[in-house]
């Protein structure tokens, strides 16, 4: 049982300290199935003060989450007209970084790209060449001078992961501290070897072993990208208290750095937030480690994304031969199963028990549809490519009208919602897709729609449990549609 401590609000960077403090033990990485574990860990209701913390002050390697403080470097840039959105960088072969799941990828090679699209798919979907894009175009020691100026401690040096993926490299064989970057990335993540002949008398051809060893070995040597959960927590609420002070331009870059930050997924330790919160958040994954810093609202106050709790969970393994090992990329594996059942416990401390408020009619829901993936897939896909074309949205809607709806599925089965709204006007939608399990557990998403006056909505989640299932629809946190169906 998780302990939960109730104490004043949190406001004003004296208190955040002392709050932060005065916060009982999570305890999370009791009885948790990962072979050496180590966790830090903060959750904590800022309007109630109910929370927990786990070893507060220890660093750790998180990966991706100090994109953050790119985030913020380019943001105060920005708003002090030293920077700007619009400029747009090439992306070239020399910033081609291989990853599977990365958004710039080879299709995209000679593509213009703005800064201000390079900072959204930093946050949103992590990508890595955006980041080291990003931080060429800026400068590496603007983002550590942007840390230093906040007076936060305990932040490792913030690189970007082309870099780690060479120095990784480099521990199994010192020749590739000579090799450019993309291709020792190119590498690491695809065992790409063009470009290597020049470097290697013999193309290097590594065993699972080797790397392994090398990345364990990285994060004992090296403590670039590293932070602790008081660092991570400070930093937000400091974007807080510039978010809430009406101080141009301060208040101006903690505005864009939340708005920036909901644009990322809800992930594992947030999957079982209710559907009538947002979140913002920001991931980091790496061998043996995964690492998750959110924030939720309940509102949306013209703009102003204020924060009314944090959750911030750093997990890492120690000991690479122990047994299961989280590896990169991979939705499954032992730390992201356990992030998941954490997920529960973390909606406890934050907000008790949750009533699933009444269903209101929405007049902009046109059609619900719940199908198997590929059909939805089927009618989704013309809509998709040709760029969300708003056109199209018929199409799409009657194809979803003729596919009718399915109640029972096999386990395993994907299935997707598909969902049409008109006349949006182009206002902001933040749609909320929560699924109950047959156990009453959670799994919840958050997606978004800009810009547009009819909207198509095609999400799927892969069902992994025999029993009667539950969706429930929010749109800007009211409950719009339900849906039940049953896996056998």
């Amino acid at each position: 049982m998780l302990l939960v401590l109730g104490i004043a609000p949190v406001d004003g960077v004296a208190a955040q300290s002392n709050v932060l403090d005065g916060l009982p033990p999570c305890n999370f990485a009791e009885g948790a199935d990962v072979p050496a574990l180590e966790v830090g860990a903060l959750v904590l209701n800022l309007q109630t003060g109910a929370g927990c913390a786990d070893n507060l002050d220890t660093l750790y390697p998180v990966a991706s989450v100090p994109k953050i403080f790119v985030l913020g470097a380019y943001l105060e840039l920005v708003m002090t007209g030293q920077s700007d959105y619009g400029r747009q960088v090439e992306f070239t072969d020399r910033y081609l970084m291989g990853g599977s799941n990365d958004c710039l990828s080879d299709a995209d090679l000679g593509t213009r790209v703005s800064r201000g699209m390079l900072s959204e798919l930093m946050i949103a979907c992590s990508d890595n060449a955006a980041t080291w894009m990003l931080m060429d175009t800026i400068g590496w020691d603007t983002v550590q001078r942007h840390v230093a100026a906040t007076g936060i401690d305990d932040v490792g040096e913030v690189i970007p992961y082309a870099e780690v993926d060479r120095l990784k490299l480099a521990l199994i064989d010192p020749r590739w501290n000579d090799v450019p970057r993309q291709y020792a990335s190119r590498y690491l993540r695809r065992r790409d070897t063009t470009g290597l002949s020049q470097y290697f008398s013999t193309l290097p051809e590594y065993t699972r072993e080797q790397m392994r060893g090398a990345a364990r070995q990285y994060f004992e040597i090296y403590d670039y990208n590293t932070a602790t959960p008081r660092a991570i927590a400070e930093y937000i609420l400091k974007m807080r208290d510039d978010l809430l002070a009406n101080e141009s331009p301060r208040t101006d870059v903690a505005k864009a750095f939340f708005n920036t930050m909901m644009l990322t997924q809800r992930q594992f330790t947030a999957q079982s937030l209710p559907g009538t919160v947002y979140t913002g958040s920001k991931n980091g994954f790496d061998t043996g480690l995964r690492a998750e810093v959110s924030f939720t609202l309940n509102t949306l106050d013209n703009l102003n994304r204020d924060p009314e709790s944090l959750i911030i969970v750093f997990a890492h393994q120690t000991d690479f031969s122990a047994g299961a090992l989280q590896t990169p990329g991979q939705d499954e594996g032992p730390i992201n199963r356990w992030m998941r059942a954490l997920s529960a416990d973390v909606a406890a401390v934050l907000y008790g028990e949750v009533d699933t408020p009444e269903m209101v009619d929405d007049p902009r829901v046109t059609t619900v549809r719940l199908q198997e993936s590929s059909v939805v897939n089927a009618c989704f896909s013309p809509y998709f490519v040709s760029g969300f074309d708003e056109a199209r949205v018929s199409d799409f809607e009657s194809c979803l009208l003729n596919a009718g709806e399915r109640t029972g599925y096999a386990l395993d089965d994907r299935v997707a919602l598909g969902m049409v709204l008109r006349g949006v006007n182009r206002e902001e939608l933040r749609i909320t897709l929560v699924y109950t399990r047959p156990d009453g557990t959670l799994r919840s998403y958050q997606t978004e729609s800009f810009f547009q006056r009819d909207v198509g909505v095609n999400w799927f989640h892969p069902v992994d449990m025999r029993g009667a299932w539950t969706l429930d629809v929010y749109i800007n946190l009211e409950r719009v549609a339900t849906r039940r169906f049953t896996v056998g």
